[in-house]
């Protein structure tokens, strides 16, 4: 207060003082009611202290506990390492104890088998004598020359190479006399003295044998058939057959065999030494096949053929070098189909057995004690062999010769089916559909059959290739002629009836065009079908393909459903030019006739039309032709063609009369009169074809509307109604006022003012 030399800051100030005095006035209060009960709290305080003393107490005793117990379990737990290690030495003492007692028996064992021949016994001995810890032996007994258990060490080495001796030649002469149950006597004991490799590979060689003599004396037999047996055509695919049967049987019987005595992950070896025998006898096989069918002959004359044919059927027609060119493919393509087949089947056979012997050998390593690592290195190193064997090698070079024959045989017989395309009475499609896509559907299905990706993938290209060559240029070059429309309303039945004069040159024309149409169209359907079909097989044909077999047939799939695509762009130009050809001057007829026509009518007229149909007389006209010539062509056209030939007349329609009714003047009784006949129009198509054909007349539609309403004001609410209702506009605000102005009773000035 004495700081301040001011009245109002000494006031301030003292305001302050007396604030600040009643809040201390107010937290000394508070203090002062509070003091009870923190009496209270320091009296329970108090009352527990005696009880905190017997809590430290405790604590002090609990925590020696503890110390104790922790020392004592310390004790006990170096006591009971020192017991587990003398139990673990006492154990192996005791193993020590075991193995010797039980090679004193083995000793002694071994001794009196192999005095009593029972090799089995003696074996058994040996095996024991092998699974024994020789080095832990050694080390726990001082062995000095001369004592007892290096001498059994020696006695029982020596029985085993004695023994590996004689089991050794009495199989070898078990399988001199072809006795069977000594050969399997003896293959049950290599295993035992550890001989795996050598009684796997004894044996193997011995069921190569069987197999060998098969294998002769079928092709023995397939060599002295001939050209009358029934089977001669495929006879060599018979061979290759008996020979994968022959080796999956061996397999089949003699796998547990193996199993049992040599436990699992033993029976690639086996499977191996036969699949050697097997590379060797097909590669016999093979060369046969080569020269019995001379396949390297045919293939050459197969591409002469193809190379001349394709030059010389255009330009040698009549010639008779041609002719024999012709006759002679044609006598060629009979006898490579019966080759394909074989091969094909040779190749499904040899797909199948390799597929049987991985599955056979990866099943038998996944059930071996082997670690996962080198499970995995056995079966790749094995399907790499497999992958190199001269059975692979062959079969690619049957692919290829396949391939070769099979693309001649696909050309030569598109190309005939080509030339001898016939049309039968009451028919929508000619022979050539029918044929060409049996030709096509046989053909890729064999190709699939072989299990080959790439023999299936090179005739879906040479496929894609014959849809997109000869197929669609004989189907064009029949489109390129046109649609003759002379008297085409006289002799439309003709066609329906397939009624084609020789002197009716049109007729069969226009036959053969509507018919080419449906082939295009059938033959699309036919690709999608065929494409389904083949997709289905895949996972069937080729299931062990790698990620980029499988994605490369995709790809061929794919171009196939895409050559269908062509396909369908040819036949729309064909149903354009068709229509263009067959409607569109009758819709030019009917617009021309709409155009000249007055569009003011009176109360009279009006009325007479609604009396009449509802339709002005050329009107009546129009939808009488069009009804009999869509009907027409519903008979003989496809349900897709149909439809799309009616698409493009409603197109027609809208195109020509849009133009036409833009060009006249109309009251308001003209307007409802266009109205009258467009939703007749609509209706009529929309029966025939679909709804969605509305659409095409939208525009057209809200050109009637506007020339129907009674006031300018009137389009104001329409086009907010349309806004509201999320109805699409066709009308631009300039074509609103442009058809607005075809109304004699509208104003200019209350167009102009419109507000669209």
């Amino acid at each position: 207060m004495e700081m301040c030399e001011e009245l109002e800051e000494a006031e301030s100030t003292l305001k302050q003082l007396s604030k600040q005095e009643e809040e201390t006035c107010a937290r000394l209060e508070e203090l002062l009611l509070s003091h009870g009960d923190i009496d209270q709290r320091i009296q329970k305080i108090h009352k527990l202290m005696p009880s905190f003393q017997l809590v430290n107490s405790d604590t002090e005793e609990l925590n020696k506990i503890v110390t104790y117990t922790a020392s004592l379990a310390e004790n006990i737990s170096r006591k009971v390492k020192q017991l587990d290690l003398a139990k673990s030495m006492v154990a192996q003492s005791l193993q020590r104890v075991d193995d010797i007692m039980d090679l004193k028996a083995c000793t002694d064992g071994v001794k009196t088998a192999l005095q009593n021949e029972d090799y089995e016994q003696a074996a058994a001995h040996v095996h024991r004598f092998l699974g024994l810890d020789q080095r832990g032996l050694r080390s726990c007994v001082d062995i000095q020359e001369g004592s007892s258990l290096e001498e059994a060490f020696a006695q029982l080495t020596e029985a085993q190479q004695t023994l590996i001796e004689i089991v050794r030649q009495r199989f070898n002469e078990a399988l001199s006399c072809a006795d069977q149950a000594s050969i399997e006597r003896f293959f049950k004991i290599f295993p035992l003295l550890n001989q795996h490799n050598e009684g796997l590979t004894k044996y193997s060689n011995y069921l190569c044998r069987q197999v060998t003599e098969n294998a002769v004396q079928s092709l023995r037999k397939a060599q002295g058939l001939t050209k009358n047996d029934k089977r001669y055509h495929i006879v060599l695919a018979d061979v290759f057959s008996m020979l994968f049967e022959d080796i999956a049987r061996v397999v089949e019987i003699h796998q547990p065999l193996v199993e049992r005595y040599y436990a699992h992950g033993h029976i690639h070896q086996l499977i191996e030494i036969l699949h050697k025998e097997c590379c060797v006898q097909q590669r016999r096989i093979f060369q046969e096949l080569l020269s019995m069918r001379a396949l390297a002959r045919r293939c050459k004359k197969a591409q002469d053929i193809v190379i001349k044919g394709s030059v010389e059927r255009s330009s040698l027609r009549g010639n008779s070098s041609s002719g024999n060119l012709v006759q002679d493919s044609l006598s060629e393509t009979k006898e490579i189909d019966a080759i394909l087949e074989e091969m094909s089947l040779i190749h499904k056979h040899a797909e199948l057995y390799l597929r049987f012997i991985k599955r056979r050998v990866n099943l038998d390593f996944e059930q071996s004690n082997l670690p996962p690592e080198t499970k995995a290195a056995k079966i790749a190193e094995f399907e790499s062999r497999i992958s190199t064997c001269d059975l692979c090698k062959d079969m690619q070079e049957l692919t290829s010769y396949y391939i070769c024959l099979e693309e001649f045989f696909m050309v030569e017989s598109v190309k005939k089916a080509v030339d001898y395309e016939s049309y039968e009475e009451g028919s929508r499609t000619s022979s050539l559909l029918e044929d060409v896509f049996f030709l096509l559907k046989k053909c890729l299905r064999r190709a699939f059959s072989t299990s080959s990706i790439d023999g299936a993938c090179a005739m879906l290209n040479h496929t894609c290739s014959m849809i997109e060559g000869e197929f669609h240029k004989a189907s064009n070059e029949k489109i390129q002629r046109g649609f003759p429309t002379g008297a085409m309303m006289d002799h439309a039945f003709n066609i329906i009836q397939g009624k084609i004069q020789s002197h009716a040159e049109q007729e069969r024309d226009r036959g053969v065009y509507i018919v080419t149409l449906n082939n295009l169209e059938t033959a699309c359907e036919y690709i999608n079908t065929l494409v389904g079909a083949l997709n289905a097989e895949c996972p069937k044909r080729f299931p062990g393909g790698t990620p980029q077999d499988r994605a490369k047939l995709e790809t061929c799939l794919t171009n196939l459903q895409q050559s269908g695509n062509k396909l369908r762009s040819l036949a729309s130009n064909g149903i354009g030019q068709l229509s263009n050809s067959a409607i569109r001057p009758l819709v030019k007829v009917c617009c021309d006739s709409f155009h000249t026509s007055n569009h003011q009518l009176t109360e009279m007229e009006f009325a007479q039309f609604e009396a009449d149909d509802g339709l002005r007389p050329y009107m009546q006209q129009f939808m009488m032709n069009l009804d009999q010539l869509i009907n027409t062509f519903k008979e003989v056209l496809n349900p897709k063609n149909h439809e799309q030939l009616v698409a493009l007349a409603a197109s027609d329609i809208t195109q020509l009369l849009e133009k036409a009714a833009l060009k006249a003047v109309y009251n308001r009784l003209g307007g409802m009169q266009f109205d009258r006949e467009l939703r007749f129009l609509i209706g009529y198509l929309t029966k025939i074809a679909s709804w969605s054909i509305r659409d095409k007349f939208s525009k057209l539609t809200q050109i009637a509307l506007l020339l129907n309403v009674e006031s300018v004001s009137e389009v104001e609410d329409i086009c907010s109604a349309n806004v509201q209702s999320h109805l699409t506009w066709r009308l631009t605000p300039v074509e609103v006022r442009q058809v607005l102005s075809l109304r004699v009773e509208f104003k200019s000035d209350e167009i102009r003012k419109l507000k669209v």
